[in-house]
């Protein structure tokens, strides 16, 4: 096995959901949909059901709509792992742990080789950093007992591309290492 140029150990961050209880999730899915109920048959009988309701009632569930839409709700910045690998030929994004909903966190290789990305991008306001281009991506879905399964979840070849934010506390300059150690110029923008 071809052993890395470079490696950059650091951390991204990502986005992760402040209360994971799924029955707060459930409970708040159930009151969104009873909510819009209400309106969408408002609509059509041309009579406000909500005035059907005593005040008691309508202050009682739209107190419990907005109390569990906050308790269940939102998100937090969290610090992950991310590799970067460099070799000869391509380089590898490596997310150990990446969190994109509630049900589903991914560990992902991303491999990329350098005649194949068409460009990459830092953006500065967002410290975001995305790769473009046709790509080996390799993702593994962790099960709910935190455990790997022994085959890739996703494993295919496509044009697509992979972004990871920047932490702030971290002081790696990303433009200057895919310039040091790759043949690519990354492009600045400040939008």
């Amino acid at each position: 096995m071809e052993e890395p140029i470079y490696i950059s150990k650091d951390t991204q961050m990502m986005y992760e959901t402040k209360n994971p209880n799924k029955i707060l999730y459930g409970l708040k899915i159930c009151l969104w949909i009873i909510f819009l109920l209400i309106i969408v048959f408002s609509f059509i009988f041309k009579e406000n059901i909500f005035k059907s309701m005593s005040w008691t009632t309508s202050a009682l569930f739209f107190a419990t709509l907005i109390g569990v839409s906050i308790a269940s709700g939102g998100t937090k910045e969290v610090p992950t792992p991310i590799e970067i690998q460099f070799f000869k030929d391509y380089f590898i994004v490596y997310n150990e742990k990446k969190y994109y909903t509630r049900s589903i966190t991914r560990r992902e290789f991303n491999k990329f080789y350098y005649k194949d990305v068409k460009k990459i991008e830092y953006r500065k306001p967002m410290k975001k950093l995305t790769v473009y281009g046709k790509g080996d991506f390799k993702w593994f879905d962790y099960k709910k007992d935190g455990s790997l399964p022994d085959k890739p979840t996703y494993d295919r070849q496509l044009d697509g591309m992979c972004f990871f934010y920047k932490s702030p506390e971290n002081n790696v300059d990303y433009v200057k290492l895919f310039e040091e150690y790759s043949p690519i110029k990354v492009n600045v923008s400040d939008v």
